[in-house]
């Protein structure tokens, strides 16, 4: 599935702002994505979605600051 656009564009701000930035990101978005699945499991409402929730989680985590564009 991979990254919603409006998420690779917050990894992309914050990436501009320094790697500290990045990963304070990623852990704040990993958290609330995880505990939006706690939730949903802990609940009697279906746990559809999960396995989204967690892909996205593991695509936030996986995501690298894409190399600048070099004109030719």
């Amino acid at each position: 599935m991979g990254l919603p656009p409006l998420y690779k564009e917050g990894l992309l701000q914050h990436a501009r702002r320094g790697l500290l930035q990045l990963q304070e990101y990623k852990l704040g978005m990993v958290e609330a994505l995880l505990k939006d699945v706690l939730r949903r499991l802990e609940s009697d409402v279906p746990p559809e979605g999960v396995r989204d929730d967690i892909r996205t989680a593991l695509d936030v985590i996986l995501w690298e600051m894409p190399p600048p564009w070099r004109e030719r």
